[in-house]
C-alpha cells in the first residue's frame, strides 16, 4: 500500500504542476509532462506485484499464515499486475498507459485483493482480542 500511496502522490504533484499556470504552459511541454503521469499505472505495478507475491507466499506450505482464498486472490492479482506491465508499450486503447487495463482491470482486482487483506486482518485481530470466542468456535 505504501508504494501505491507514494506513486499516487508523485502523480498528483505532476498534475498540480500542470494546473498551476496553465496559460503559460507550452502545449508540447504539457503533453510530455502529462505522459509522465500516464505511466503511473505501469510504475505502480512493480510495488504491487512484489507485495502480492509476498502475501501469496504466506499461504503456501504446511502451515499457511493466510487462508487459501486470500492466497489465490493474491496470486491472481500478482499475475494480472505482471501482465499489466505490457502497458508500457501501449499507445492507445486497452493496453495504453492509464488505459482500461491499468485503471479498470487492475484497479478492480487490486481493490478486491486489498479488501480481502483488510477482511482477513480484521477477523484475525478480532480473534486475537477475544480468545474466548476463538476457543468457543473451535
Amino acid at each position: 500500500m505504501l508504494g501505491y500511496a507514494l506513486t499516487a502522490q508523485v502523480q498528483a504533484w505532476f498534475w498540480a504542476g500542470l494546473a498551476f499556470h496553465p496559460q503559460d504552459l507550452d502545449p508540447t511541454a504539457a503533453r510530455a509532462i502529462f505522459d509522465v503521469t500516464a505511466y503511473w499505472g505501469p510504475l505502480v505495478n512493480g510495488s504491487t506485484t512484489a507485495m502480492a507475491a509476498a502475501v501469496a507466499a504466506l499461504g503456501f506450505g504446511r502451515s499457511p499464515v493466510i487462508p487459501r482464498w486470500l492466497t489465490w486472490l493474491s496470486v491472481i492479482f500478482a499475475l494480472e499486475q505482471a501482465i499489466e506491465t505490457a502497458t508500457v508499450f501501449g499507445r492507445v486503447g486497452f493496453i495504453a498507459p492509464g488505459g482500461t487495463m491499468n485503471v479498470y482491470v487492475g484497479g478492480a482486482i487490486g481493490f478486491l485483493r486489498v479488501a480481502g487483506v483488510v477482511r482477513w486482518a480484521l477477523r484475525r485481530m478480532s480473534a486475537v482480542d477475544q480468545p474466548e470466542k476463538k476457543q468457543a468456535s473451535l
